[in-house]
């Protein structure tokens, strides 16, 4: 039952299958209709799809120059969790992938310097400049509400009201779209509170509960958000190579990682009630690599 005062919700059920007396529980038998308790289900059947067209444009070496180039259109889709137990398709939905995933790498032989100085022909010489690049767009956001089984199925993790599946903003999704939805669910929230006046004056707002006693409070979005950040990095490598005897060579390597420093934001929340939603919270690759804060790295190889 609910209280009218306070709108607590008192747990009081009818259980489909009577709960079994001590007696019956400590006897064991099989013939007794009644329960000792919950019921475990397993149950099978997460599947994941991926498709993807892919092109690739490669320049051979020659010239001194080779050049590659990979395109992916992608789409991945499967399970993600279970948040309804009724409708298993609100478990699936875009497992994460960027949609365009684009790479470019080269290898460039700087030409050898053919003047006369002895100096500048072993400064000039032997020299390679490389590259990767890689561009990735922003991946979806999922719309989850914790804390709240609005359903009374166990759950306390639920889409929000409205969407179809997993992970659809930016993929599916629009802004727009979500405040939309967001609207209309704190619509329905406003529409089962109440509010009681006290005889001195006060008032008490009274928000619904779930079967599980939650509090079911309007969603609060933030004024900007997003669904990931798109992902960017620039790796640049020169390297020097040393000729010291006939069968020995040094490579001396110079290396930079995210040149340009894009920030790459990952962390972001992905759960509609609370404050920080759409918001990230780290960066791609914290420590030393590709897509981290810039960084410089120094080498030397020798080959015999």
């Amino acid at each position: 039952g609910v209280d009218p005062n306070t709108g607590v919700v008192s747990f009081v059920r009818n259980p489909v299958i009577p709960v079994c007396t001590p007696a019956q529980a400590a006897a064991l038998n099989p013939q007794d209709q009644c329960s000792t308790g919950a019921i475990t289900v397993f149950s099978g059947g997460a599947s994941y799809r991926y498709e993807a067209l892919q092109v690739k444009l490669d320049k051979r070496f020659s010239s001194r120059l080779q050049l590659t180039a990979s395109y992916a259109l992608a789409k991945n889709t499967g399970f993600v969790a279970v948040t309804q137990y009724d409708n298993n398709a609100l478990n699936y939905g875009n497992v994460g992938t960027p949609r365009h995933t684009l790479t470019v790498s080269g290898v460039y032989d700087v030409p050898k310097f053919g003047g006369n100085s002895l100096l500048l022909r072993g400064l000039l010489n032997a020299w390679t400049v490389s590259f990767i690049a890689e561009a990735d767009s922003s991946p979806p956001l999922d719309t989850m509400l914790t804390g709240l089984d609005l359903d009374g199925d166990g759950i306390s993790t639920t889409l929000l009201p409205g969407v179809s599946s997993h992970n659809l903003l930016g993929q599916g999704l629009s802004q727009s779209e979500l405040r939309a939805l967001v609207a209309q669910y704190n619509a329905s929230v406003e529409a089962r509170t109440r509010t009681i006046t006290h005889p001195d004056g006060t008032q008490t707002v009274i928000r619904p509960r779930t079967p599980f006693n939650q509090i079911i409070s309007p969603i609060v979005l933030p004024a900007k958000f997003s669904n990931w950040d798109s992902f960017f990095s620039h790796d640049f490598r020169l390297t020097r190579r040393i000729k010291i005897k006939e069968r020995a060579t040094l490579s001396l390597i110079g290396e930079v990682f995210n040149l340009f420093n894009v920030a790459n934001l990952t962390g972001y929340s992905n759960v509609l009630n609370q404050p920080n939603y759409g918001q990230p919270s780290a960066r791609s690759g914290q420590a030393f690599g590709t897509g981290g804060p810039r960084a410089f790295q120094v080498a030397a190889r020798m080959e015999f």
